[in-house]
């Protein structure tokens, strides 16, 4: 009787350490990336800054002490995320045009290595 619940309580065990181990979490760690930029009217603006949140599938507000990383645009402009595990991550871009600031934001989904590229953000002021 006794080996019985020792034999059970150790397959428990063993499943909850590989569950465990098998989750990953929203953030880096992992293969996925994604790229893109913020468009406002017909052009991509040129400098902007991105912010990320992990586990997000909506809008954490405003306050970028709320995301967890940030990118500022290249040379033409695109954004950059990568080592990102499978999840899902809200992106807000902030910009300035016509002498007022301009934002945006989308969620964004990711599989497993997946690269999403060509995200565009519309923003507004």
């Amino acid at each position: 009787m006794k080996r019985t619940h020792l034999f059970t309580v150790f397959i428990l065990v063993i499943l909850l350490l590989t569950g465990l181990i098998g989750c990953e979490k929203e953030g880096i760690g992992g293969k996925g990336e994604i790229k893109g930029s913020a468009i406002y009217g017909d052009s991509s603006l040129k400098q902007a800054m991105f912010y990320i949140k992990y586990g997000a599938d909506s809008s954490p507000g405003t306050d970028i002490s709320r995301y967890d990383a940030s990118s500022a645009t290249d040379q033409e402009g695109n954004f950059h995320f990568k080592d990102l595990n499978k999840g899902h991550y809200y992106i807000y871009a902030v910009g300035m045009g016509d002498n007022e600031p301009i934002v945006g934001g989308m969620h964004v989904e990711l599989e497993k290595n997946e690269h999403r590229e060509n995200v565009q953000i519309n923003v507004a002021p």
